[in-house]
């Protein structure tokens, strides 16, 4: 069997669209936390849309990852480490929009996604649900930043101390 060196394209491809769309909703959440007004919900309904985008490629992320050969890690500790903090990412990356779903929909508001459709918010609203969901939303992105913190500093540990050609590994380019 050969040693893969690379992830496959559509991994790549995925890794690179959800980088933006992660950096993207992180820096929409924190702005409108800082907005007030007609703005504020406005951007809050292009964040739940993409919100839902995010969840739906994580999932297609994951099902990519287990079904596809992916580059060895290195059989060390910065190797188990490497996996873990995958794993965690996608976690977050699952754990974050679905928080946000389900809190729009126990608070009672539609979440649209985009123009296409929009699914109704509960009936009667849930608080106890609600703010459960808000309370994980909101803190899971700590987690989440510190993850990508990591994630990018052990890259460039390994890429440029190391001399490891990591970026080969999940460039677009071929």
């Amino acid at each position: 069997m050969a040693t893969v060196t690379r992830y496959s394209a559509a991994i790549r491809i995925m890794h690179w669209i959800m980088a933006i769309l992660i950096i993207a909703l992180l820096a929409m959440g924190w702005t409108m936390g800082q907005m007030e007004g007609p703005e504020k919900y406005q951007l809050m309904g292009i964040h739940k849309s993409l919100g839902l985008l995010a969840l739906l490629l994580i999932i297609i992320r994951i099902a990519l990852r287990l079904s596809s050969s992916v580059p060895a890690s290195a059989k060390t500790v910065f190797g188990k480490l490497a996996r873990i903090d995958h794993w965690l990412l996608y976690g977050f990356m699952f754990l974050i929009p679905a928080s946000g779903f389900i809190m729009s929909w126990a608070g009672g508001r539609d979440t649209a996604f985009f123009s296409f459709f929009a699914i109704p918010g509960a009936v009667e609203k849930i608080p106890a649900i609600a703010g459960t969901a808000h309370s994980i939303h909101i803190n899971a992105n700590y987690g989440l930043g510190a993850l990508i913190i990591l994630h990018i500093l052990a890259f460039a540990y390994h890429q440029f101390v190391e001399k490891e050609d990591l970026l080969k590994r999940i460039s677009l380019k071929n």
